[in-house]
């Protein structure tokens, strides 16, 4: 069921001063299980030809394969902070585990807002949100940036998170496996 894993896999998080929203970041994992109930739904809304779904369904398995990737769809109080596709965003990015991994988001590319297929799957994607495609990659070199020839979300986490740094300040979005 789709619902199910999109709740699962997706977090919400928001940064505040002084009583005041400066930014809400809602991000989904495409985990195996989450990218499973996608093409799920993607059959029951489209009823797509056999060649299309497998074409969306080798797609988002290249994607899954090639490293860890989420959606991720982001308000901010001033719209300069929105940046976070950007070569020189104020923004970081981070996926940290359990196992004491840390990498730097590999790639960050901005997903248009009137792209209704994305505003179907993921509902926070809203008027007034920017949405982003952030990967971390796992076919660098090991210690470039952290990254390594092996997927950084693995069997036997207990927990990871996406970190969001820069001089406005810190967003912690984290996912507890397991039990």
């Amino acid at each position: 069921e789709y619902d199910g894993e999109f709740s699962a896999w997706t977090r919400t998080e928001r940064l505040y001063a002084d009583f005041e929203t400066l930014m809400v970041l809602h991000a989904t994992a495409y985990s195996a299980r989450f990218v499973d109930a996608y093409l799920g739904e993607y059959r029951r809304v489209y009823d797509p030809t056999p060649t299309e779904y497998e074409a969306l369904a080798a797609r988002l398995r290249r994607r899954t394969a090639a490293g860890d990737c989420f959606f991720l769809a982001a308000f901010t109080g001033e719209r300069d902070w929105n940046d976070f596709a950007l070569s020189n965003s104020m923004w970081r990015i981070y996926l940290s585990t359990s196992d004491g991994r840390k990498v730097k988001a590999s790639s960050v590319g901005e997903v248009k807002s009137d792209d209704s297929i994305y505003q179907h799957f993921f509902p926070y994607f809203e008027r007034f949100y920017e949405g982003y495609l952030v990967c971390f990659s796992c076919s660098a070199k090991p210690g470039k940036d952290g990254a390594s020839t092996s997927p950084i979300l693995h069997e036997g986490l207990d927990w990871f998170e996406m970190q969001f740094r820069s001089p406005v300040g810190a967003v912690d979005l984290r996912w507890v496996l397991g039990d």
